[in-house]
């Protein structure tokens, strides 16, 4: 990352024209707890294609 990209406590957030044009990942982290309640209520969490699979096969 170089100078112009990185920011501090002691450097002001860019302006939304500063941020034009580039790509801003906005995440929000899942809490443990929510996630030990559903995987013992439904198993795993998979993607589709897994689910696609394991109900191929069940047929």
């Amino acid at each position: 990352m170089d100078a112009k990209t990185t920011f501090n406590e002691y450097r002001p957030l860019p302006s939304p024209n500063d941020l034009r044009g580039r790509i801003i990942i906005k995440s929000k982290k899942i809490p443990q707890s929510y996630l030990n309640d559903n995987t013992r209520d439904y198993g795993e969490i998979t993607d589709d294609e897994d689910c696609y699979e394991d109900n191929r096969r069940r047929s």
